[in-house]
């Protein structure tokens, strides 16, 4: 057995209502010899030479409930399984990692249909592998990924380093989020959810949607039928929910089309893959199979004022599709063995259902026709084998915790994983790659917020105090890769040449704060009390704010996220919830713009209300003159400005530059009693307000008002205030 750290198939509850499943995976022994060690930005030899550029494929899987799309992403980080030594033959993974999401399930229990996989909103898989095993497997399976291109990648340019390693990423939107997407207008799932995932599907420039034949089949008995009298008949009712399923991505793909009608097909292919088929000796899909399906569709569109399918075009347009398999399988075989790929991606499917790839497709062509569903193709049906039948399984392995839940499941059939992760670049189904320095971002800003929660790393003790870092500085990230080297999605070199770009990245999506000089933001405050506080007592303001951090500290570059709490859940809620970034960001290629794309926006409104309220509360207590007050409350203005700055370019959704520091005017005022009540616990004798001067009496209290007008600094030391 190969050496290598596997993590088992975790479930964790992240929110009320989320759910998440995790695994990893690293080949500790290719990991030492193929991934680079992390580079110190300190070395001579930091950005020399190091070749871990990567470049990055992307697919998106659709499909039904319990379709096994779930099984199919963790085989590729299951190494306990029996299978996985054959699996590794044919895909040397460096390292891979697995996600599943439940956004919808009951606090009490995860939603849990069958063992060991929650009920799946969104997925995701990745696979790390080295460039040259990727162009093997390529080559291997005689895949439509040309060869000079990856050796042009290999090689490298002036303007791009050469790039090692490939990294395969698999999105997946379960069966019941697709459900949820269809009736979003009543969903309860988040709809910002449900919009990107609607933008998913529009942006994907071919479709794998995994079909659960065992709903979609039932076993009849047929005394014309040579396999025991036993037929295969599709079931009505699920074949129009699948037509309804399929008219909805239909109609996605229409509104994408019709936005960029130049540049994309006038209809999306779409490959249907059959898992859960029923064994050979379950029964065979006749030609009466398919006279019944179309009879009984007949019907149910004639009772709802629908064309009826035509049986006789649908058998004709299922037999050249039947002819033109056995003929392409019949080439395959003819190849001599030695020229003939490892695994036959296109071989004739089971004779017991030959004819049901080649009649689904024409079937459901018809009727989405029939609901004037023009912009999809099924342009093919295979049969997947991802695990095996079911009396040839070996029984699943159990994690420690969970028992159920943590029941990794039947032995996988690795053939057929590989088969169908080979059909994934088949015939342009995948889209153009992205290179590392788009895919870092996506993936940086993921681990910049662990980062950043992680205290513990930002400790420091000096001359028996113990203080935090309060910005990440390009120190902190390398330490923090250097800690989960063998853990990453991503090269940790390729991670850490990300975080200049990513600051700025994150700075322009008003996602994070930029640091200035002496331990704050580019901001000048400039503040102004009303009415005069002559006659209530005397308010002393420290003119001169001391710096969080000492002078003459390192101006490198630094960032951080809002330390008001509110604020910073609503950044990183997707994240907590287990969703992939691909849900919550996105990067435009052009210009290496990093874009929210989902993000509560009542949540971020109220949290600008909290923190305008948390303002009011900390200028009170500056009254007592307190330097560590003085620094929350400059911290919380810089929260406060990117709140706003956050909540403008989500009403302008241009995806321009906004400013934090941007002029703006922040009023805080309340009944003179509340600003004695809460200053009065942090003052004493002789201190800056005359308590004495307070005492109640019959006339009636003023309202004390403070306005903060916050702009752009222009030189450094310039927090100061003017009252």
């Amino acid at each position: 057995m190969c050496s290598c750290g596997t993590s088992e198939l975790t479930l964790e509850q992240t929110g009320e209502k989320c759910w998440i499943q995790r695994a990893s995976f690293t080949h500790a022994d290719l990991h030492d010899e193929l991934v680079s060690d992390l580079v110190a930005l300190s070395s001579p030899f930091a950005g020399c030479g190091d070749e871990s550029e990567t470049v990055c494929y992307t697919f998106l899987l659709l499909g039904d409930q319990n379709a096994g799309k779930s099984t199919f992403l963790h085989t590729f980080t299951n190494a306990g399984d029996a299978s996985w030594l054959a699996l590794a033959s044919f895909l040397p993974i460096v390292s891979s990692s697995f996600l599943n999401s439940s956004l919808l399930a009951s606090p009490a229990a995860p939603p849990m249909d069958e063992p060991p996989f929650i009920d799946t909103d969104v997925g995701r898989a990745t696979m790390l592998l080295t460039l040259e095993d990727f162009a093997f497997f390529c080559s291997e399976f005689e895949l439509p990924i040309a060869t000079e291109e990856l050796a042009r990648l290999a090689r490298g340019s002036e303007a791009r380093p050469a790039v090692r390693y490939a990294q395969i990423s698999l999105i997946e939107i379960g069966g019941d989020h697709l459900d949820r997407m269809m009736a979003s207008a009543g969903a309860a799932a988040p709809a910002t959810v449900l919009q990107r995932s609607e933008q998913l599907v529009r942006a994907a420039m071919r479709s794998l949607y995994f079909v659960n034949a065992s709903a979609l089949l039932r076993v009849e008995r047929g005394a014309e039928v040579a396999d025991h009298g036993r037929r295969l008949v599709l079931i009505p009712e699920q074949v129009l929910r699948l037509v309804e399923r399929l008219s909805y991505l239909s109609q996605l793909f229409g509104e994408a089309a019709a936005v960029e009608a130049e540049a994309r097909r006038p209809r999306q292919p779409v490959v249907l893959c059959l898992s859960r088929l029923p064994p050979p000796g379950a029964g065979l899909f006749t030609a009466e199979s398919a006279a019944r399906a179309v009879a009984s569709l007949s019907a149910l569109h004639t009772a709802s004022g629908v064309a009826p399918p035509n049986l006789q075009q649908v058998l004709r347009g299922a037999q050249r599709r039947v002819e033109a398999a056995a003929a392409a399988a019949r080439e395959e075989e003819a190849r001599p063995a030695e020229e003939a790929p490892p695994l036959r991606l296109h071989a004739a499917p089971p004779p017991h259902a030959a004819l049901l790839c080649g009649f689904l497709p024409e079937l459901l062509g018809e009727l989405l026709c029939a609901r004037g569903s023009p912009h999809v193709s099924l342009c093919e049906a295979f049969v997947a084998e991802h695990v095996p039948p079911a009396g040839q399984r070996s029984g699943g392995r159990r994690g420690a915790g969970e028992e159920a839940a943590r029941d990794v499941g039947p032995a996988l059939h690795a053939d057929g994983v590989v088969a169908t992760l080979a059909r994934l670049f088949d015939r342009s189904l995948h889209r153009t790659p992205r290179l590392a320095a788009h895919a870092a971002l996506l993936c940086g800003t993921e681990h910049l917020l662990r980062c950043f929660k992680q205290t513990a790393l930002r400790l420091r003790d000096a001359d028996g105090e113990t203080t935090i870092e309060l910005w990440l500085t390009p120190a902190l990230w390398e330490a923090y890769l250097e800690a989960a080297h063998d853990s990453l999605e991503m090269p940790s070199n390729a991670l850490l040449r990300s975080f200049e770009p990513l600051a700025a990245a994150l700075a322009r999506a008003c996602l994070a704060i930029t640091h200035f000089d002496q331990g704050h933001a580019n901001v000048r405050l400039a503040c102004t009390f009303a009415p005069a506080i002559g006659e209530h007592g005397r308010f002393h303001w420290p003119l001169a704010p001391p710096p969080a951090v000492p002078a003459g500290a390192s101006q490198t570059t630094a960032i951080r996220f809002p330390y008001f709490a509110p604020l910073f859940a609503v950044i990183d809620r997707q994240l907590a919830r287990g969703l992939p970034a691909d849900w919550w960001l996105e990067v435009a290629e052009a210009d290496k713009q990093l874009g929210v794309s989902a993000l509560d926006e009542a949540a971020l409104a109220e949290a600008e209300v909290l923190l305008r309220q948390q303002l009011q509360a900390q200028l009170l207590r500056l009254c007592a003159a307190e330097l560590v007050s003085w620094q929350v409350f400059v911290y919380l203005v810089e929260d406060w400005c990117l709140c706003v700055a956050l909540q403008r370019s989500r009403e302008r959704q241009a995806g321009g530059v906004v400013e934090l520091a941007r002029p703006v005017e922040l009023a805080l005022e309340a009944p003179e009693a509340h600003w004695r009540n809460e200053v009065q616990p942090f003052l004493g004798p002789g201190d800056a307000i005359d308590c004495g001067s307070w005492a109640l009496d019959a006339e009636p209290e003023g309202v004390w008002r403070v306005s903060l007008l916050v702009s752009a600094c222009e030189e450094s030391h310039c927090l100061e205030c003017r009252h």
